[in-house]
């Protein structure tokens, strides 16, 4: 299949046009959460889920109506007015496990297949749009790694950090971020009760080959 080029309004960096021509033409080797979390990596745009305005993202999220069991979580992505529209086949109103009575996705379907009329299935899409993106920003705020490709989106630092009664403000000009400078438990443990204690800790049992003979 001959991959298609589009160039994004968006840094290379996140989402390359490659990647974008890559993802039109096969979108059943990209999930959901993934291909968010690629997208969100940009700098230049908003955290995916916090914008105020559509037209601060340059993404659009939809369904595509379809009445049979979601193979994939992709179901197409297109350029739509100059933004990327991505069609999931789950987690929105329509198909069997969508709150919507079938017969709606039916009549959906229908109307955009036979008629190429897309009334239906775009009205719904402004609230696919917000609900998808509020859905994947719950799970990133609940993830540790998530917020790592941006370090103004890295809350887990501050969590972790106030149970310590720490800053990272005033860490976080030290020449190591927060995560390179974690230790193991067992040197930790050694250096907090050496200052304890004010003396020698030694870990016990010793290792082998360092015990003294008799």
């Amino acid at each position: 299949m001959k991959r298609a080029r589009f160039d994004l309004p968006m840094p290379g960096v996140a989402l390359s046009p490659e990647s974008v021509g890559r993802l039109m033409a096969e979108p059943w080797r990209y999930g959901f959460i993934s291909l968010l979390g690629r997208i969100g990596a940009d700098p230049r745009i908003d955290p995916v889920g916090t914008a105020r305005r559509p037209q601060a993202e340059p993404f659009r999220l939809g369904q595509a109506p379809s009445l049979a069991f979601a193979p994939r979580e992709i179901a197409d992505v297109r350029e739509v007015n100059g933004r990327l529209k991505i069609r999931l086949l789950s987690l929105g109103m329509f198909g069997p496990n969508g709150p919507l009575p079938i017969h709606m996705t039916e009549i959906a379907r229908e109307r955009e297949q036979n008629r190429r009329n897309a009334t239906l299935v775009n009205f719904l899409d402004i609230f696919h749009h917000r609900y998808l993106t509020l859905l994947y920003r719950a799970w990133a705020s609940a993830q540790a790694a998530a917020g790592l490709d941006r370090k103004d989106d890295e809350t887990f630092s501050f969590f972790v950090a106030s149970l310590a009664g720490h800053d990272p403000a005033e860490i976080a000009g030290r020449p190591f971020p927060g995560h390179a400078r974690h230790v193991p438990m067992h040197t930790f443990m050694q250096t907090s009760m050496r200052s304890v204690q004010r003396g020698p800790v030694a870990l016990w049992p010793p290792r082998m080959g360092t015990r003294s003979a008799a």
